[in-house]
């Protein structure tokens, strides 16, 4: 094997090697991830209609009040308050707008405008990033980012306060973005 030595018929492969190995089994992790989110998106859009987008929403609203209020989800904690980073069927280019208002680090929960679930929007340095939620099983957790699963939308919010979304990324929830006019978007998800 080219830059390895053999001693006592042990073969020691050198620092190169060993490098390479370690970013190809790095970049089979990526895809593999990338992979399983793929899948996962797949999984979360059977059964969801696309004929028209206002039977989309109503499919969307429907989900939240019969499978997410049970579960309380948009909701701080234990506690009878929205979180002030909570918000309603939003789409991307309107997430975009909020938090181009705030500092890097900002970020909102948002109830997906295209499939039941949510997105994290997130401002970093370079732009904003979208992470899809997984809401199945009565359980959260990002898809093709982390396998760890948090019993509400608000654990896995506290939970990357600390720890970041993605290692590469490093991004930390620091700065909820909140409602910023008028009567809450999330309103219609309630009633």
């Amino acid at each position: 094997m080219p830059g390895a030595r053999v001693k006592m018929g042990v073969t020691f492969s050198s620092p190169a090697v060993f490098l390479v190995r370690k970013s190809k089994a790095a970049d089979e992790r990526r895809r593999s991830l990338a992979r399983q989110a793929r899948e996962d998106y797949q999984r979360l859009h059977q059964g969801v209609t696309r004929t028209a987008s206002s039977s989309l929403q109503e499919d969307i609203v429907h989900w939240f009040r019969e499978e997410q209020v049970p579960l309380r989800a948009g909701y701080l904690g234990a506690s009878d308050s929205i979180a002030p980073w909570f918000h309603g069927i939003l789409t991307v280019k309107r997430a975009n707008e909020l938090l181009s208002a705030c500092v890097p680090g900002s970020f909102l929960v948002r109830v997906s405008d295209r499939t039941r679930g949510y997105a994290l929007s997130y401002l970093s340095d370079s732009g904003c990033k979208h992470f899809l939620i997984d809401a199945s099983a009565g359980s959260y957790s990002f898809l093709g980012v982390d396998q760890l699963r948090h019993a509400s939308l608000a654990d896995l919010v506290e939970y990357h306060k600390d720890e970041p979304i993605t290692s590469l990324g490093k991004e930390l929830l620091l700065h909820p973005c909140g409602q910023q006019e008028g009567p809450p978007d999330y309103l219609e998800l309630f009633e």
